[in-house]
């Protein structure tokens, strides 16, 4: 653990470990990982330790085997509020970006139609005609991702 004052490194022993520590747990529906000294892990819950001395809050994941794991993050209690809603304007954000429709793009249309393939409501003739035109210089299936997204 680092000390925010100072930048130095301190020792986690007896003297210096809180006797207040919360353990949440997470669902095993979800699929959370944390990224540790050999790679990602998964997330089955989390550390939530204050130091009080220090004015943080020290978290820390504990992985599938129930051990905390070796990497932390730790917020300054000044910054509990600000760093609290700024996961809840995240989770706004993506709850919003779910109601929104989302845009189709070319690599999934072309996973569902083949490359070669045509679109039932956007013929290559179509697209053809256009290129000749000078109308469009979009590659065919964003041609087509681009007319049924209304673009």
């Amino acid at each position: 653990m680092v000390l925010p004052s100072t930048g130095h490194p301190i020792r986690m022993t007896s003297r210096t470990m809180p006797k207040l520590m919360t353990s949440i747990s997470i669902s095993k529906d979800l699929e959370l990982h944390f990224l540790g000294r050999n790679g990602l892990g998964r997330m089955c819950g989390a550390r939530v330790v204050p130091f009080t001395r220090l004015a943080v809050l020290h978290i820390q994941p504990i992985t599938s085997k129930g051990s905390a794991g070796r990497c932390s993050i730790q917020i300054p209690v000044h910054q509990l509020d600000e760093f609290i809603e700024a996961l809840r304007s995240a989770r706004a954000e993506m709850a919003f970006s779910r109601t929104q429709s989302r845009p189709i793009r070319a690599e999934q249309l072309m996973n569902e139609f083949g490359i070669w393939g045509d679109h039932p409501q956007v013929p290559r003739s179509d697209w053809q005609y256009e290129v000749a035109n000078g109308d469009t210089q979009r590659r065919y299936w964003d041609f087509v991702a681009a007319k049924v997204d209304g673009s």
